[in-house]
């Protein structure tokens, strides 16, 4: 529902869009927005699924931006929704302007996952990491979280590619097996693999009542694996790139650089750098003719590896 005003807000600076242009333009991306009445208190039907509408956002940017196109040629929309305090909390919105970025508060993902999936991820690493657990020897996994994170689907044998990234059992099974790259990102190849699912199926997941008292503020997780008669435990967990625990500059470079891995060579990853540095001083061009050779190099080569 929200996602279409952003939309609407970064084309129209990008494009100039006239202020009166730009209220109708809001207008029409607000009622045109996809139906999510039951977004915002959990999904309307049993499971989160793996599925690729995710929560409409996609189909949101596509009516937003074409509520744009049609404001500037003079269409109007219902301005005085802009003015609805149930569905715009203006005061809230516009009262503290220009002191605090929201932005600011937004996390980095460092698996390409639901993020109900990270902070098992991330226990269950820290604990391979540091007691040196071998994959053939793990007996079980319990997952301690939050009620959240029990109404995704955690299929230990997802049906799709998507439906692997709702799935705590399979994401840990594939990390068990692949380490923390295996997440970043998640390939077609990851899905139906027997080895995988003979771990998922050894996960089981428990609600926490102290942690779901903690949700949504914070998503937590803790994870014990037992070995025999030996069991470890996790400390409780959080997922990498919280916003009270933000990453370094750095630390996102390497991301890229693990991410695009498979789709650009280490001289296209260094380009791309060195511009993103010259988007921080306030010129993307260099940024649009980056990605512009990207595409080119690999309809011209076929692989970053031929290049």
């Amino acid at each position: 529902m929200w996602s279409g005003y952003g939309v609407v807000a970064a084309l129209g600076c990008l494009r100039g869009t006239p202020k009166g242009a730009l209220g109708h333009a809001f207008a029409i991306a607000g009622v045109s927005a996809p139906n999510q009445l039951h977004a915002g208190e959990g999904p309307a039907y049993p499971a989160m699924e793996g599925s690729d509408v995710k929560e409409g956002i996609p189909w949101s940017s596509v009516t937003a931006a074409n509520a744009l196109l049609l404001a500037e040629a003079g269409q109007t929309g219902p301005l005085a929704l802009l003015d609805v305090e149930d569905h715009i909390a203006t005061q809230h919105l516009v009262g503290n302007l220009g002191s605090h970025l929201h932005v600011a508060g937004s996390y980095f993902k460092f698996h390409a996952c639901c993020r109900h999936v990270h902070a098992p991820v991330e226990a269950l690493l820290g604990l391979i990491d540091q007691h040196g657990l071998l994959v053939p020897d793990i007996d079980s996994i319990e997952v301690e979280t939050y009620a959240g994170a029990l109404r995704i689907a955690n299929r230990p044998e997802p049906i799709s590619f998507t439906d692997i990234q709702f799935s705590i059992p399979y994401c840990l099974g594939l990390v068990a097996l692949g380490g923390r790259q295996a997440l970043l990102p998640v390939r077609a190849d990851a899905l139906g693999r027997p080895e995988v699912v003979d771990i998922a199926r050894k996960v089981s997941l428990r609600l926490d009542a102290e942690l779901d008292r903690r949700f949504p503020t914070e998503t937590l997780s803790r994870v014990s694996v037992r070995v025999g008669e030996r069991r470890f435990v996790s400390p409780v967990t959080a997922p990498r790139g919280e916003a009270s625990d933000p990453p370094s500059w750095s630390d996102l470079e390497e991301k890229l650089r693990i991410a695009s891995r498979f789709v650009a060579s280490p001289a296209q990853q260094n380009a791309l750098f060195e511009v993103v540095r010259q988007l921080r001083d306030g010129d993307h061009r260099p940024l649009v003719r980056a990605f512009s050779d990207l595409r080119l190099g690999h309809a011209v080569a076929g692989s970053p590896d031929r290049e």
